[in-house]
């Protein structure tokens, strides 16, 4: 009851935004806590803040605290491509973390927006979609060195996605030399000779 109790009575803006980056560094990385009482309100007063950093925080919070129609909210502003792209990456990885299970199916248009492809790449390494190896390899091709990285390391975060991963090795559709050793390791490591049959020896290529 504290924490909305101080958000609510401050009224100056820099205070308020002040309260919130600490709240939301605090409740970092949790999918869902319980919400506290009295956040209605401090959430329904502050959403019509004139500070967009403040109304971006309330937003991250009203998810936090598991608000059904922030949800619906962040869904449909990660949708627009209007909005700013930092905000669109934040609500990502809120979304993500609170596993919303429609994250999954706007994921592959947001890997044809610049500014939003890596964080998505890296969206599908904390979800499991038996369909991410083929999004991201038919895409590959067109990625920057940095998406190109991003969808190495991805692969290899999951067994099934390193099968993919795998059999574009096998078909030449993938390089073998963009991927490092330090990744190639843990793809050996989980698919065995299958993996090194193809890639090839570790401990030569580390020599």
């Amino acid at each position: 009851k504290r924490l909305p109790n101080t958000v609510g009575r401050t009224s100056e803006p820099v205070a308020q935004e002040g309260l919130l980056r600490g709240i939301v560094r605090g409740l970092e990385g949790r999918g869902s806590v319980k919400k506290p009482a009295g956040w209605d309100g401090v959430s329904a007063k502050l959403r019509k803040s004139s500070s967009g950093e403040i109304r971006s925080m309330i937003q991250q919070l009203d998810q936090v605290f598991g608000d059904a129609k922030a949800a619906e909210r962040a869904l449909a502003r990660l949708k627009d491509k209007k909005a700013p792209a930092e905000e669109r990456q934040m609500l990502l990885r809120t979304l993500v973390t609170q596993r919303n299970p429609n994250v999954k199916s706007i994921l592959p248009q947001l890997l044809d927006e610049p500014e939003l492809r890596v964080a998505a790449i890296r969206a599908f390494g904390a979800i499991n979609d038996n369909q991410a190896p083929m999004v991201l390899l038919s895409r590959y091709e067109k990625f920057d060195s940095a998406a190109k990285r991003a969808t190495i390391e991805t692969l290899a975060m999951r067994k099934n996605y390193a099968e993919g991963l795998l059999e574009a090795l096998k078909h030449q559709k993938l390089p073998k030399e963009d991927i490092p050793v330090h990744v190639a390791r843990p793809l050996s490591n989980m698919l065995g000779s299958a993996f090194t049959d193809v890639f090839g020896d570790l401990d030569e290529m580390s020599k």
